[in-house]
């Protein structure tokens, strides 16, 4: 599995557990990409038919064994959810740090499940991951360049 880091970090929001899991080969081999292992995961945990804004719903922010290498979209990652626009398959894809991050990280995937009652930020640092309250944050906006809150 040349390529892959071969682990899951999964955030449960509404128990505020945060769990690594072992990739399967099988599936890493058969899902090729972002795409493919976000696809195997929501096809395979979100119940047929629930709405999009349920808690059962589960966002897959996905890497692919290209990630981290000067192969052309080595930073892509993709971010996949149940749409709530057409309660269907929803994908986006994104370059950038993040993607690069979660692999350097040991994260082939990020899976998000689950519900919270206030604002919270899932925080990384070397001793491991944490949710931490937002509230203090709602309502700003953060200016990367400045890197500082405008307001």
């Amino acid at each position: 599995m040349n390529g892959y880091a071969k682990q899951i970090l999964r955030v449960n929001l509404s128990t505020g557990q945060i769990t690594t899991e072992e990739l399967d080969a099988k599936v890493a081999h058969c899902t090729i990409g972002g795409r493919g292992l976000a696809a195997e995961f929501l096809l395979s945990e979100v119940p047929a038919g629930i709405d999009a804004l349920e808690p059962d719903n589960k966002l897959a922010v996905a890497t692919g064994p290209f990630q981290n290498t000067p192969i052309p979209g080595g930073t892509l990652f993709a971010v996949c959810p149940k749409s709530p626009l057409v309660g269907g398959w929803g994908e986006a894809h994104a370059t950038g740090s993040f993607g690069p991050m979660l692999k350097q990280t040991s994260y082939d995937a990020l899976i998000v499940e689950g519900q919270v009652s206030t604002l919270v930020y899932l925080w990384a640092s070397n001793e491991g991951f944490e949710l931490r309250d937002a509230r203090a944050l709602q309502g700003r906006i953060f200016d990367l360049k400045a890197n500082s809150y405008l307001n």
